[in-house]
């Protein structure tokens, strides 16, 4: 099996993070009210590596929920 990966599922008032493992069980998770709102200046890259500092920082990190928005760190159509 793989590495794993992280899933994020970042909302407007709250963020939750989800350590998979190579045989797809969550290994880890962070749950906690920094929400896109409460990142300031658009500092997400660095918001994330904070809430994500224990975990492995070469595995893939899928994001979904409002940080895809027009007010999160990437838009998506």
């Amino acid at each position: 099996m793989g590495k794993g990966f992280v899933a994020v599922d970042w909302g407007t008032t709250s963020f939750r993070a989800y350590l998979v493992d190579g045989d797809g069980r969550i290994a880890d998770q962070v749950n906690d009210g920094g929400g896109i709102l409460s990142v300031q200046g658009g500092a997400f890259d660095s918001a994330l590596e904070q809430k994500l500092a224990t975990w492995d920082k070469t595995l893939p990190v899928l994001a979904a929920g409002m940080i895809t928005s027009r007010q999160g760190w990437i838009e998506l159509p």
